[in-house]
């Protein structure tokens, strides 16, 4: 309120200045009307927009107080564990978020596949329901299950499906170049419906 007062202040002073230069310049009655009339709206419309800016800001202070001080907020985040996490304050919002992100068609990101090592992920069970969207499948997830999966492009979370499949993935590799070296299968050819996904998310 403070900053507030001190920019009225400065706005009234600038206007009553102005003001003091229109009558110098303008020796009519109706100019001093006209020129005054054009300062006093100049004025109310810089108070609003002062106004407008200062409750911007109370707005954003109390969304970033509610997602410091719950785990749940109900912000779509995407913060550092990048994998688009959105936090509700309770089941009627987090149902809320759950329908609104339904709505769109999930656009998945299996090009990182490559990098689903089980040394890069961290699965957690938690004691609550989870409200995220899994970055890989890009599909809205409540659960208990969550996992943050290091990429090159930085931590994302994930959901327990697309945590299993990139563990079946690896798994399914180490055998496949075991039984290659072995003689078992000839290079180059697959092991049928063992649980590896290809581009398009399609069990191989």
């Amino acid at each position: 309120m403070l900053a507030g007062g001190l920019s009225l202040t400065l706005v009234l002073a600038t206007a009553l200045a102005l003001g003091a230069a229109a009558d110098a310049s303008c020796r009519g009655e109706e100019c001093e009307v006209h020129d005054q009339s054009v300062l006093l709206q100049g004025g109310l419309k810089v108070v609003k927009e002062i106004k407008a800016a200062e409750e911007i800001k109370e707005v954003r202070e109390v969304q970033e107080s509610s997602k410091n001080q719950s785990s749940c907020g109900g912000v779509y985040n995407s913060g550092a564990d990048e994998g688009h996490n959105f936090l509700c304050k309770g089941l009627k919002e987090r149902n809320r978020c759950v329908k609104l992100l339904k709505q769109f068609d999930p656009v998945p990101h299996f090009e990182f596949d490559d990098e689903g090592q089980k040394n890069k992920l961290r699965p957690k069970k938690y004691d609550y329901l989870l409200g995220y969207m899994c970055f890989r499948c890009d599909k809205v997830k409540q659960s208990e299950f969550k996992t943050i999966w290091t990429t090159s492009k930085g931590n994302k979370i994930i959901c327990h499906p697309c945590y299993t499949q990139l563990v079946e993935r690896e798994d399914v590799e180490k055998m496949r170049t075991a039984n290659q070296k072995a003689g078992i299968i000839p290079k180059g050819f697959g092991l049928g419906l063992t649980g590896v996904v290809d581009a398009n998310g399609q069990r191989m």
